[in-house]
């Protein structure tokens, strides 16, 4: 990486090997459509603000998650279209790239760490790890 900076940017070796280091930090182990949440402090509720849209991949969304969109932004989430259960949509959310339940309470959504959805393609969810199988195109 620092041949590279120095030849297109035409930086030293001493700012090469500063930059290298500034992004080696900053890689992250989560996706970027994922909301990242530390769970290590509570094992209690904690707030969630769901995505603002409906922008997740079908790879993770798979058939069976669906956006719901209120005139209240912060009500809107993804919600779960329960193979087993056509009266209720339960809202869910990516977290650390792992698909969870909401909860609504007092005008907000909450989840906990044991609130998350343990094998997310027996409902038809992905990861980036296992995509939905909705998703994939075999050839």
């Amino acid at each position: 990486m620092q041949e590279t900076l120095k030849a297109c940017c035409g930086l030293d070796t001493s700012q090469a090997s500063q930059i290298e280091k500034v992004v080696t930090l900053e890689e992250s182990q989560y996706s970027l459509e994922c909301i990242v949440i530390d769970f290590l402090d509570t094992e209690g509720l904690v707030e969630i603000v769901p995505q603002t849209r409906a922008d997740l991949p079908s790879t993770l969304i798979g058939g069976t998650a669906i956006w719901v969109e209120s005139e209240q932004p912060a009500t809107s989430a993804y919600h779960l279209c329960h193979p087993y259960n056509d009266k209720s949509l339960l809202a869910i959310e990516y977290i650390n790239n792992r698909w969870y339940y909401l909860n609504w309470d007092r005008g907000k959504y909450y989840t906990e760490p044991s609130s998350y959805i343990p094998i997310p393609i027996s409902l038809g969810l992905g990861t980036f790890q296992a995509p939905a199988a909705h998703a994939l195109k075999i050839p």
